[in-house]
């Protein structure tokens, strides 16, 4: 059974963070950490091609982030990054860890 990466999960719960902040239920944005994870992807992606991985892997992980990353950074575009955004992701980060 494989384990299951941090990375991984913790962009599952940034995805629900952005959810939570477009239903209302909280007033943190997610459009700091969604950044952070857009760069870490681009760089991931460039070491899954350096290192051989296969077509089928990329294309998963593509369509994967693309879904839970590109697009609601998209639907967050206009809207600014706040000093309690970064604060609150920091916080998340470190309790996350």
């Amino acid at each position: 059974m494989k384990a299951l990466r941090a990375d991984l999960v913790f962009s599952y719960w940034i995805f629900i963070w952005f959810l939570l902040y477009e239903f209302k239920i909280t007033s943190y944005s997610p459009k700091f950490p969604l950044i952070v994870g857009i760069i870490d992807n681009i760089i991931m992606f460039i070491l899954m091609i350096l290192y051989g991985t296969s077509s089928r892997t990329i294309f998963y992980f593509i369509v994967v982030n693309i879904c839970i990353k590109v697009l609601p950074f998209y639907y967050l575009r206009n809207e600014t990054i706040k000093l309690k955004d970064v604060y609150f992701t920091i916080y998340y980060l470190v309790t996350y860890k």
